[in-house]
């Protein structure tokens, strides 16, 4: 008697279950129905990889001119082509050269929002429209970043008393280092911010159950790969293995400090929802 009441319940809260997930649209994760769209998105990353991985700066132009554009509206200043060097503004003395493209952080968002949320797309058609659509926010997302990372980079050093970031280190801070700092508080707190934003997006619109996701680590996981993965795996670093280590060690410190902010930013806006409710 006992049991069979047992298995009437639990037939009967499957049951809600299945009714309630049918009512608000979700759909479990579909990770086999989803590979056209991860080959598509990895055959993306390779060529995009191999084809402008060189420092040849005209190969470039297709991102740079647009970035050198809107850092220019930006800053107030006009960025002026240089064959072989890239995009120069003559009054901030600061080039946006093959470097500064953004490349990999054009990777990191496309392998960030297609890993992430296909798989717990509805249909295929859905699933094939928010691959492309992401490859194609990539690019448009990443200028977008890439300019406020160049604004950034020249107007926060000058903004500080000389010499101060050296101070506070020690003079271990130089202006190279905090150069690369800036770059990496932007680039990551950016890519954050759109994999969060594009859930909660698809997740009110009832695309997609993006809130059975795994939270922000596949967007951590991708940025790590591509920006020290790869180049462990290739063996890039052994170029210079002091600076890939030292570039590394930064690296790691200052997105621990933005995961820490973040971490502590999302709890203090959950806390505040609770209380309003």
């Amino acid at each position: 008697m006992i049991v069979a009441e047992s298995r009437t319940a639990s037939i009967k809260t499957a049951g809600e279950k299945a009714a309630g997930e049918k009512t608000i649209g979700i759909k479990a994760p579909d990770i086999r129905g989803s590979w056209p769209c991860y080959l598509a998105a990895l055959l993306t990353i390779f060529l995009i990889k191999y084809r402008y991985s060189s420092v040849d700066v005209e190969l470039l132009r297709w991102i740079l001119a647009p970035t050198a554009r809107w850092a220019g509206i930006l800053t107030g200043d006009v960025f002026t082509w240089q064959a072989g060097r890239g995009y120069v503004s003559h009054g901030y003395q600061f080039v946006i050269a093959s470097t500064c493209s953004g490349i990999q952080f054009m990777m990191i968002v496309i392998a960030a929002l297609v890993f992430g949320y296909v798989r717990h797309m509805k249909a295929l058609r859905g699933r094939l429209g928010w691959t492309g659509g992401s490859i194609g926010f990539s690019y448009v997302f990443t200028i977008f970043v890439n300019g406020i990372r160049i604004a950034c980079a020249i107007f926060i050093p000058r903004r500080l008393p000389e010499g101060l970031p050296e101070a506070w280190t020690g003079g271990w801070l130089t202006p190279e280092r905090f150069h690369t700092v800036i770059g990496i508080v932007v680039y990551f707190a950016s890519l954050l911010f759109i994999y969060e934003l594009a859930g909660a997006g698809l997740e009110r619109a009832g695309s997609a159950d993006a809130g059975r996701g795994p939270g922000i680590g596949v967007p951590v996981f991708w940025y790590f790969f591509v920006v020290l993965g790869i180049p462990f795996l290739n063996r890039a670093y052994e170029r210079n293995r002091e600076n890939f280590t030292e570039y590394a060690a930064l690296l790691v410190t200052v997105c621990l400090a933005v995961l820490g902010i973040h971490w502590m930013t999302g709890r203090l806006r959950r806390s505040r929802e609770r209380e309003t409710r």
